[in-house]
């Protein structure tokens, strides 16, 4: 309150820190200089005491500055996700679960117009994805999670460059194709690569034309494949009843 009344401009100053993997990521303090102060580091300016609000000298030697920071490290992180489905489900629940998973989710992203407002587990979808440069400043987030496994590249495509365009930290939950055994946790979220931006659409392949085509016909597996098709081929072609002599 001190602040606002003996300056003009907000209460909080977002600093830019460095984290893990040279990420950068934003710490909140409370302001100490003035809003027209240079956007350079303090030892660069020529005279910064200049440049202090009437409380700054206070808050800053008594490191109450410093306060906000404290509160925001207590608080967890704060997440935006992207996606309502089952896997964005799944990451809230186990979020909620597991106290060392430190983020407080915001909200939810979705295209759908009929889910926006709805509540999951009593967050709510804020809105949809070209919404999201906007709502990811006026919430104040801190990371965005994209949980759309079954999404396609040119969807993925369109997704991560929302992401980008807000300037935070992005990862995702991997895709259907990267999961194993088909189950979705914290552990398998992933930063975005470029894989994401470049993956080709799922092919559907016509199952029933294939079984005709391999039906009472002798197999062969072709020596020269690689070791990882020739197995997969051996391992599907069975279910087919080729021909055996």
């Amino acid at each position: 309150m001190l602040i606002k009344l003996t300056s003009k401009g907000p209460a909080l100053y977002w600093s830019d820190r460095v984290g893990v993997g040279n990420g950068i990521f934003k710490m909140p303090k409370f302001r100490t200089m003035r809003i027209d102060t240079p956007p350079v580091a303090t030892h660069l300016l020529q005279n910064p005491d200049a440049y202090l609000t009437p409380i700054g000298p206070f808050l800053r030697k008594s490191s109450l500055d410093e306060l906000p920071q404290l509160w925001s490290v207590l608080k967890g992180e704060r997440l935006l996700i992207i996606g309502t489905g089952d896997a964005g489900e799944k990451m809230l629940r186990e979020i909620r679960d597991n106290p060392r998973l430190n983020y407080e989710v915001v909200g939810f992203l979705d295209d759908d117009p009929k889910k926006r407002g709805m509540g999951i587990h009593g967050v709510k979808v804020l809105g949809s994805i070209p919404k999201i440069h906007d709502m990811a400043y006026r919430d104040e987030m801190d990371e965005i999670l994209i949980a759309t496994p079954s999404a396609s590249a040119k969807q993925m495509r369109r997704i991560i460059e929302a992401c980008e365009g807000t300037g935070l930290k992005s990862r995702t939950t991997p895709g259907i194709g990267e999961l194993i055994d088909g189950k979705i946790s914290f552990k398998t979220v992933r930063e975005v690569s470029f894989e994401d931006l470049l993956g080709r659409d799922p092919v559907n392949l016509d199952m029933k034309s294939i079984g005709n085509y391999l039906a009472d016909k002798v197999r062969l597996a072709n020596e020269q494949d690689a070791p990882g098709i020739k197995s997969k081929l051996k391992e599907i072609i069975p279910e087919y009843q080729p021909y055996q002599p």
